[in-house]
């Protein structure tokens, strides 16, 4: 058995002994979509346009997904604790770290295997921090902090060039197709239909005067497109929009991530975030159990422009607008899922099946046909966030049980926020559904008696871990009358371990690796420390961690393209220190799948060429989670790391450097992020899930084989979870600001039972 398993570890080292083609199989070449720096120019007004069919439907991005397999070995001895600190192997450098330290390290390392500690002077670069370790001649350990924020980085990268190349040219085909097109046709409109013309020529017009700051609009739209401009330019919180009779978050369109680097990308983040604000009602309140801002009169108004905006999508109406509008839709769904909203094509799709032709809006002056497809959309594609542009919750003072609590309202968008299972067990975990609080000392998501806002504990609890369960308890935070039967309904809604459904996109594949991380791990049995409550609360901590850059992932257009990625070739060396991977090969294996997948879907679909800047990083970070997960591999199989792997690995912090040096000018290479995830609108408070600067984890780790117990350092990265403003929702460049000028925040309920020093007992 052990035979074999060398025999397959030799061929691990075979394939990461090089740039592996066999990390990018199944990418198929296509034409660059023409990524670069900067943001992207306005396209010139568009031709006539041309009749063409509609494309046929792509295949699903989960068969992009193939998983890699972890060989396993039994009978592997297993490492005890406490670990005898008198025996361990110590470097120079980490020997004299180990005679500077305090005794309350020393002493959790020794009876736990582990402690976090933050650093004097804290790196904000993993780059930074493995080569300080190995020019201070100390023993270091990749850790899954690193690994995980190095898949972050590959994920970004690949966006970045997905909005430069084929989201903001898409965009901008479409909205000035239907500007022109909505204009010429409104003018001969009815008085049926003339205030839907209004609407939605609103909808496009606010957004390229928001993406184009020399757009003029036309003189019967001046006054509403720079009424509504100046609101988004304000993003002063919730409120309603005089174009829309809608509540609109204008404080959720200040730039966020790295859009606030300059105008030209701050101005294609508000137009993005305004187009998925702006939604148009389908019902209006009266109709059923339904709460809503806008009565049936205006919900039929907001169904006709739906209407006018998805027949001049459709691809015998305006052939160039529908193509970039799927370009868009395909791209969104392809990386992060589906809308949550109906879009054009659904809006289509359900006036088909009432037998109406949505190309010919000769009927869209008919209320009774308007009216049974808007009810029809309604019932076929209920949305699960609820962004309060439909006001349907109710948020009295206390819940009353026998008082309906209503739904999220229906709508339509034409480009939609996109639908992920966290974010439903974030909207799920908070009033109504989440029922009434249940004890008389009010918990921090509290507010008048209901759970307000939702914690990212309930993402970890959701995912598996046991520990964050015990967090929100200890806290009083799961003390709601429907709390504990939400979140195991949830749970029992996941799709079951190894299911292709969990991988149909790379939103759901990271989601899927978290999970496998909070899971058990071959590589348990030689992992001092890995049997303790407090290595269980990090890891919860780390999920956490990648759980926020997965998050800041999925937020559109917040990212800055490169022109081109160049890193210099790799250089493999003996290192002077004993080098390390945290043993947990399964996430890691995971890791490297997503990559893959990431890779093939982005190339395949035409979305990326295989020369794009992303595409280089993507190569890049998969080729060093190869190689940790060959090294990972051997140590949890208890077999020797072969010496040409070991240089490999010896070449992580150059290469960390050089990765983090290309891509500097796009903001991405510091560890410290933000990104806000829920809004409680009554208080106008959101909330904020951070990165921090990086710490240091005090591993014991066994070398395999000789099993030599090893004192290494690692890269630990904290989570951070703050309740802000509406109005203060951090970009990365106030979040690393503020970290700068204030230090980092307080540790999080979990780190506290990890973390030596005096932070530990800050709070």
């Amino acid at each position: 058995m052990r035979g074999a398993i060398a025999k397959h570890l030799a061929s691990v080292v075979a394939l990461s002994a090089r740039r592996p083609a066999a990390l990018l199989s199944l990418v198929v070449a296509a034409a660059s979509a023409g990524a670069c720096g900067g943001a992207p120019p306005p396209p010139p007004p568009p031709p006539p346009a041309a009749r063409v069919e509609a494309p046929p439907p792509p295949l699903p991005a989960w068969t992009y997904w193939e998983p890699v397999e972890v060989p396993t070995v039994e009978g592997v001895l297993a490492v005890e604790l406490p670990v005898d600190i008198t025996l361990l192997g110590r470097t120079p450098g980490a020997d004299a770290r180990w005679t500077a330290a305090s005794r309350a390290l020393r002493e959790a390392v020794g009876s736990r295997g582990f402690a976090v500690t933050r650093a004097a002077h804290p790196a904000s670069r993993l780059g930074d921090f493995y080569a300080s370790l190995r020019d201070d001649r100390v023993a270091w350990v990749v850790t899954l902090d690193a690994l995980f924020f190095l898949a972050h980085l590959a994920l970004d990268r690949a966006l970045a060039d997905v909005d430069a190349g084929r989201m903001a040219p898409s965009i901008a085909t479409v909205l000035r197709r239907l500007d022109v097109r909505l204009e010429a046709e409104g003018r001969g409109a009815n008085a049926d239909l003339a205030p839907s013309y209004l609407v939605a020529r609103g909808v496009a017009a606010v957004a390229i005067a928001l993406a184009q700051p020399n757009y003029v609009a036309p003189p019967e739209l001046a006054v509403l497109v720079d009424g509504e401009k100046s609101r988004v330019l304000a993003h002063g919180g919730m409120g309603v929009s005089p174009w829309l009779g809608i509540a609109l978050d204008y404080s959720a369109m200040s730039a966020r991530g790295a859009a606030d680097r300059d105008e030209a990308h701050a101005g294609w983040f508000r137009a993005v975030a305004w187009l998925q604000q702006a939604a148009l009602a389908l019902e209006g309140t009266g109709e059923g159990a339904l709460r809503a801002q806008v009565d049936i009169a205006t919900a039929r108004v907001h169904a006709r422009a739906a209407l006018l905006l998805s027949r001049l999508l459709a691809h015998e109406v305006d052939a160039e607008a529908a193509s970039a509008w799927e370009r868009v839709e395909r791209a969104s769904e392809l990386m992060t899922g589906e809308a949550d909203d109906l879009t054009p094509r659904d809006l289509t799709a359900v006036a088909r099946a009432a037998k109406l032709d949505i190309r010919n809006g000769g009927w869209f002056g008919d209320v009774a046909a308007v009216d049974r497809v808007r009810h029809a959309a309604a019932r076929a594609h209920p949305p699960h966030l609820d962004d309060g542009a439909g006001d349907s919750r109710s948020y009295a003072a206390h819940l009353d049980s026998a008082a309906p609590t209503g739904r999220i309202t229906p709508s339509f968008r034409l480009f939609a926020p996109r639908q992920t299972p966290d974010a439903e067990v974030m909207q799920s975990l908070v009033f109504p559904s989440a029922g009434g609080l249940a004890r008389a000392e009010a918990p921090p998501t509290a507010r008048d008696g209901v759970r307000a806002l939702p914690a990212a504990l309930d993402v970890a609890a959701w995912l598996g871990s046991a520990e964050a369960r015990a967090a929100l308890r200890d806290a009083g935070d799961d003390a709601y009358a429907r709390y504990a039967t939400t979140l195991d309904r949830l749970m029992r809604a996941r799709p079951p371990a190894g299911s292709l459904e969990r991988h149909r996109t790379p939103y759901l594949s990271m989601l899927d690796a978290v999970e496998t991380w909070l899971g058990p791990s071959a590589g348990d049995r030689v992992q001092p420390g890995a049997s303790t409550t407090e290595w269980r609360k990090r890891k919860a901590e780390v999920a956490l961690g990648a759980w926020t850059a997965l998050r800041h992932d999925a937020t559109a257009m917040s990212r800055v393209a490169v022109a081109g990625v160049r890193l210099p070739p790799h250089a493999p060396q003996d290192s002077a220190v004993p080098v390390f991977v945290e043993p947990h090969p399964e996430a890691i294996a995971k890791l490297v799948a997503l990559v893959r997948q990431t890779s093939r879907a982005l190339v395949a679909e035409g979305a990326l060429g295989q020369d794009a800047p992303g595409i280089t990083v993507l190569d890049e970070v998969g080729d060093m989670l190869w190689m940790a997960l060959g090294v990972a591999t051997h140590e949890a199989t208890d077999l020797p790391v072969p010496p040409a792997l070991a240089a490999r690995l010896a070449e992580l912090p150059a290469r960390l450097r050089a990765l983090e040096a290309a891509l500097a000018d796009a903001g991405v290479a510091d560890v410290p992020l933000a990104v806000d995830v829920h809004t409680d609108r009554p208080t106008g408070r959101v909330l904020v899930e951070g990165l921090g600067r990086v710490e240091e984890a005090w591993m014991v780790v066994r070398e395999p084989q000789t099993h030599r117990m090893w004192l290494a350092v690692g890269a630990s990265i904290p989570h951070a979870e703050l309740v802000e403003p509406a109005g203060q929702r951090p970009s990365d460049g106030a979040w690393r600001a503020r970290l700068l000028a204030d230090g980092d925040p307080a540790p999080t309920a979990l780190e506290r039972a990890y973390l030596v020093g005096p932070e530990a007992a800050a709070r």
